[in-house]
């Protein structure tokens, strides 16, 4: 959507993590890298009426290594750190909206409380080799097709099974527990 603000968000592609797809967002669109990751708890859903389709957003809340200048891509504009208030007036999207004020939420309610929601993403192959000391190949970033209109509208899906715990051991009957069950008294 032109001339609007947007929090940054990315298509995540078949078997990347939803942590690997911020950090690409983050860097790639802003030149940032992050430094911790925090479960928003929160799944954004919205209808992409292009596609006919509903898409289940997670929202993650990030902290970034320092706050040196934003380098933005190309499609972006301008850039700002804003209060939640500030933030929220400017977002077009409800969804969007309530993200921010729960992330604020979760984020102010002070260092100790937070780190409920605070997560390590899994160290890939790719991370080990971006930070060891002899790598010096930059992360190559995703390929996408020019005709690609809506670029981080969509999550890739994910299917969670449901395995139902094992049935629990067969208990003796309170009767059983009373009498002392099937043993045979030796007097």
């Amino acid at each position: 959507m032109a001339q609007t603000w947007q929090a940054f968000h990315q298509e995540i592609p078949v078997g990347t993590s939803a942590s690997d797809a911020a950090r690409s967002a983050v860097s790639s669109l802003a030149g940032l890298a992050i430094d911790r990751f925090y479960s928003a708890d929160f799944i954004n859903q919205f209808y992409d009426e292009a596609r006919d389709a509903v898409v289940l957003a997670p929202v993650l809340g990030v902290t970034i290594v320092d706050q040196s200048a934003v380098n933005l891509a190309e499609d972006f504009q301008d850039a700002g750190w804003f209060d939640r208030d500030e933030a929220t007036a400017r977002l077009p999207f409800s969804g969007q909206r309530w993200a921010v004020r729960h992330i604020d939420e979760i984020m102010s309610i002070g260092e100790t409380e937070s780190e409920i929601y605070r997560f390590q993403p899994q160290t890939t192959a790719a991370d080990t080799e971006l930070s060891s000391p002899d790598s010096t190949a930059a992360p190559e970033s995703p390929t996408t097709s020019e005709s690609d209109d809506n670029d981080g509208l969509e999550p890739a899906a994910e299917v969670h099974h449901y395995r139902a715990p094992d049935p629990e051991p067969d208990l003796p009957s309170p009767d059983e527990q009373e009498t002392g069950g099937d043993r045979a008294d030796s007097h």
